[in-house]
């Protein structure tokens, strides 16, 4: 009996090492603005963590976490360092429009991937059973570079949900910084050095562009301003008081480079 008993738990300790150890596979999505996203090629493999959260639009506890997730993804670099943060919907119906309504409701700044940009594809790994029981959404899966995950990450009520996310980052080495792979001084020439604004944007430029074209669009494209800004090295404000309230698009040109940057903002 002594003996039935050890060998049933060797074979349950391996079987729970075998899931631990499994890893993700690649998807490829474009979020509601057009935006392609390649999990290994654009992340993994470039030494980034994702934390993915499976949701659907019209999902109550999906909609009341996600005002939570935005202060997260900024304490965790808002995309510019070593994370980000993906949203994919499981419902075909979730249209690009759709989630950038649910996106300017919930003032979230990190990419979302709908039926239109293959999520539902995406997003059957972690909802078929494949890496444990599928609880409903929504569920939140922490990727680490090795390609190994944390899978339906949770915690107690909101606030718990949000630290265990935040722990289950911190356990695959993620600093929020940039990568090794990733300088962005050298790639990305200006940064808007907040996502979260009140009234004035404020650009960091490592090189002297001298004078751009700053254009300022909602999510469907209507221009809230298209103006020649002189931009030096170091720090520049644009006064932004006169917009709304609300999720707005930032895209930065010149002569030379065509775009230059392009960033998603909050105005609040």
């Amino acid at each position: 009996m002594k003996f039935k008993f050890y060998y049933l738990f060797f074979i349950l300790l391996v079987t729970s090492l075998q899931v631990n150890a499994q890893t993700v596979p690649d998807f490829t999505v474009t979020d509601s603005w057009g935006q392609t996203h390649r999990l290994y090629q654009d992340y993994l493999d470039q030494g980034k963590t994702i934390v993915l959260k499976i949701f659907y639009v019209s999902c109550p506890p999906c909609n009341a976490i996600a005002p939570h997730l935005e202060p997260l993804y900024q304490d965790w670099g808002g995309g510019q360092g070593d994370v980000q943060f993906i949203e994919l919907s499981m419902r075909q119906e979730d249209s690009d429009a759709l989630i950038n309504a649910y996106k300017s409701n919930h003032n979230t700044t990190f990419p979302a991937a709908g039926g239109q940009g293959n999520s539902v594809a995406a997003s059957i790994p972690y909802t078929n059973g494949s890496f444990g029981v599928w609880s409903g959404t929504p569920t939140f899966v922490v990727i680490a570079p090795d390609r190994t995950l944390d899978y339906d990450v949770f915690g107690f009520g909101i606030d718990g949900t949000i630290n265990a996310i935040d722990a289950a980052i911190e356990a695959t080495g993620a600093t929020g910084l940039p990568t090794g792979n990733q300088d962005l001084k050298d790639t990305t020439p200006v940064r808007l050095l907040s996502n979260i604004l009140t009234d004035e944007l404020i650009l960091n430029s490592s090189t002297e562009l001298s004078e751009v074209q700053l254009t300022i669009t909602n999510l469907i494209g209507q221009k809230a301003l298209h103006d020649l800004v002189q931009l030096t090295k170091g720090h520049t404000q644009v006064k932004i008081t006169h917009l709304p309230d609300g999720l707005w698009i930032c895209t930065i040109e010149n002569e030379a480079q065509g775009i230059v940057a392009s960033y998603l903002f909050v105005k609040h």
